[in-house]
């Protein structure tokens, strides 16, 4: 007979993706940056402004941060240059 530790599957630890927070100047700049995002391939949410950012807007962009480069040559091609970016 098994031991309930051998019953039990193995645990795996979740890899978590470093993310990358943008806070944009305007609630409508956020939202627009995260379709452009999200409609090439991107991941992209639009969270609550974290707790000690600073921010134009109550709302923020959380990307992964290896994608960070690609999205600000994006989003400045659009005119959305104007952000702030904080680790998430």
């Amino acid at each position: 007979m098994a031991s309930p530790s051998e019953k039990r599957p193995a645990r795996r630890r979740a890899v978590k993706k470093k993310r990358t927070v943008l806070d944009f100047a305007s609630t409508h700049d956020t939202i627009l940056a995260e379709k452009l995002a999200t409609g090439h391939g991107f991941e992209a949410e639009v969270i609550p402004r974290p707790p000690g950012m600073t921010g134009r807007c109550g709302v923020a962009l959380q990307v992964a941060a290896a994608d960070l480069d690609a999205l600000t040559e994006m989003f400045a091609k659009q005119g959305l240059a104007d952000f702030n970016v904080a680790e998430g």
